[in-house]
């Protein structure tokens, strides 16, 4: 199972952390009015990005997260047909359509993956932004989308450095 780092703020345990699957995604439009993909559905595709392979921890391989996987190369991943189950169910936010399509925002060259998913163990929505190196969160663009968001969601963010931050609705 895919699971973000355990030290999120209000986690409801371990079933709050299980991987984010198209069952765990809300089946309509969310706050925003972006429906959420798959990344068949979206057309965007991850290319040479690998963020999720360093930021998510993957209980299948014991790889921590934020700890680069031992499988990934710059290429991506060596073993891609044979990837646990939980690698290849992750969607990340750019790819299912999240978060705007400028090919910019992808994670590796924003510096933030975003993950939207519906927790299982509290059926809450949550959207995290996982903050890739020191002050990628700097970026005016990043920061206004957020704060526009955060008006109808609540968005958690984990910096690099392993804090965490929350916007909140107004």
């Amino acid at each position: 199972m895919t699971q973000c780092d355990p030290t999120l703020p209000e986690s409801g345990g371990e079933a709050d952390l299980l991987p984010r699957t198209a069952a765990d995604q809300p089946g309509a439009a969310h706050a925003s009015a972006l429906v959420i993909l798959d990344g068949s559905q979206s057309g965007r595709d991850c290319g040479d990005c690998t963020a999720c392979c360093t930021l998510l921890a993957v209980v299948e391989l014991k790889k921590p997260g934020r700890f680069a996987c031992d499988h990934v190369s710059r290429a991506g991943c060596r073993t891609y047909e044979t990837r646990p189950e939980s690698c290849r169910e992750f969607f990340c936010g750019w790819i299912r359509g999240d978060v705007p399509t400028d090919p910019e925002w992808r994670p590796d060259r924003l510096g933030v993956m975003f993950d939207q998913f519906t927790a299982r163990a509290t059926g809450r929505q949550r959207l995290i932004a996982f903050e890739m190196w020191p002050g990628a969160l700097d970026s005016t663009a990043v920061w206004t989308w957020m704060q526009t968001r955060a008006r109808t969601q609540k968005i958690e963010i984990s910096h690099r450095d392993g804090t965490w931050q929350e916007l909140a609705t107004d």
